[in-house]
């Protein structure tokens, strides 16, 4: 990939992003920036700016870049966003959004982001994928692998706006 492919690649992800937010804004969500703190309590969602103190959150909130566990290597995991406040998941709900508009590696990446939330997340998850450029047979893998626990839904960005009203 070239400089330009890049920035472009980088450029719609954010775009997919802000979309994810924006529904998430538009459902009553309200991103939420925690303090920073140096202790733990068994009530945080760890975030890399310190420690979301949930009964100090607004009721609906979301979180972005947070710490949900490990990757199947063992190293910090990060998702997306994180959601509080949603009436199926008490505990939290991760979103995470692959944007991928021409073919190229993301599909290679979709088995390691599914083996760390299956084993190393501490929230069920939730995967936005879209952009045109995944191989059908990747999309279909994926879906494949949502065992409504863990790994809760695997959707385009239309399916998940219509999700997100529907469900959250």
């Amino acid at each position: 990939m070239n400089p330009s492919q890049a920035l472009r690649a980088e450029r719609t992800g954010l775009t997919a992003e802000a979309t994810i937010l924006g529904t998430l804004r538009g459902r009553g969500y309200q991103e939420y920036a925690p303090p920073r703190r140096t202790t733990t309590t068994i009530a945080t969602i760890q975030h890399p700016l310190g420690l979301i103190e949930l009964d100090q959150a607004p009721p609906r909130h979301v979180v972005r870049q947070c710490l949900v566990g490990t990757t199947i290597y063992g190293t910090p995991a990060l998702a997306d966003f994180v959601i509080t406040g949603a009436p199926h998941w008490p505990r939290g709900l991760a979103i995470e959004s692959k944007w991928q508009y021409a073919p190229g590696s993301v599909d290679e990446k979709l088995p390691f982001l599914v083996f760390s939330i299956q084993r190393g997340y501490s929230l069920p998850t939730v995967i936005v994928a879209d952009g045109g450029g995944h191989r059908a047979e990747a999309l279909a893998w994926l879906r494949r692998q949502v065992d409504g626990a863990q790994l809760c839904g695997v959707f385009s960005i239309v399916e998940f706006l219509t999700w997100a009203n529907r469900t959250l």
